[in-house]
């Protein structure tokens, strides 16, 4: 069954987040996964092969140290920047996310940064041990907001995207609240920039993703 979670926001708005589950969380990491196989099998073929053209590398196998290094680091390097790049490119969502429907938001409902990004993706290698995902998918199963301990830890969690269709770049109408304030303003000149803030913030989470309201003249 679908969960929710209501979260109030400094402006005292409460909105509902549908939280995502088990098995789609399952299904995108798979995914997401498969990629990160790919790209790997990617570099250490362009690697080898551009090693083996300029000499470096013996088709029999004794291969440069200096190369297997360098091939090495940069396979590290793209395991561990894959989620963060990808979370803060597309505003809390990796391919996988993408495909199944689900976004990363922080637990205000504001969307992802730097610093809770790196965080839940540093902690991920704990909630892979033993093995397939085995302590994040318990974690999520007991926790009351499907949070894995990279989720903890950052203060995020994964809900299913609000925004319908493929196109994510589109802002929905403006909320109610939104809508009940514009309506005693006479003009949107007399609107001072810390009031658009508010509504900016408001906004932002309620639709998951950065937004400027429409009328904002402080974009």
């Amino acid at each position: 069954m679908s969960r929710f979670v209501q979260v109030e926001t400094p402006e005292y708005v409460d909105i509902e987040f549908e939280l995502s589950g088990i098995g789609s969380r399952f299904g995108a990491a798979v995914i997401d996964h498969l990629l990160i196989a790919l790209i790997l099998l990617s570099i250490w073929t362009v690697g080898y092969t551009i090693a083996i053209t300029f000499g470096h590398v013996n088709i029999f196998g004794d291969s440069a140290l200096w190369m297997q290094a360098v091939i090495t680091l940069v396979s590290f390097i793209c395991i561990l920047a894959y989620y963060p790049f990808f979370e803060l490119r597309n505003n809390g969502q990796s391919p996988g996310k993408k495909i199944f429907g689900l976004r990363v938001v922080r637990d205000g409902g504001l969307p992802i940064n730097i610093s809770s990004s790196l965080i839940r993706n540093i902690l991920r290698i704990a909630d892979l041990m033993p093995g397939a995902y085995g302590v994040g998918l318990v974690t999520v199963f007991f926790n009351k907001t499907n949070k894995r301990l990279g989720d903890i830890s950052a203060g995020t969690m994964v809900i299913k995207d609000r925004v319908s269709g493929t196109n994510t770049s589109s802002v929905p109408p403006i909320s109610e609240g939104g809508q009940l304030y514009m309506q005693y303003v006479v003009s949107v000149d007399s609107v001072l920039e810390f009031e658009w803030d508010v509504i900016k913030r408001s906004e932002e989470r309620r639709v998951g993703k950065e937004c400027r309201s429409r009328w904002s003249p402080y974009h």
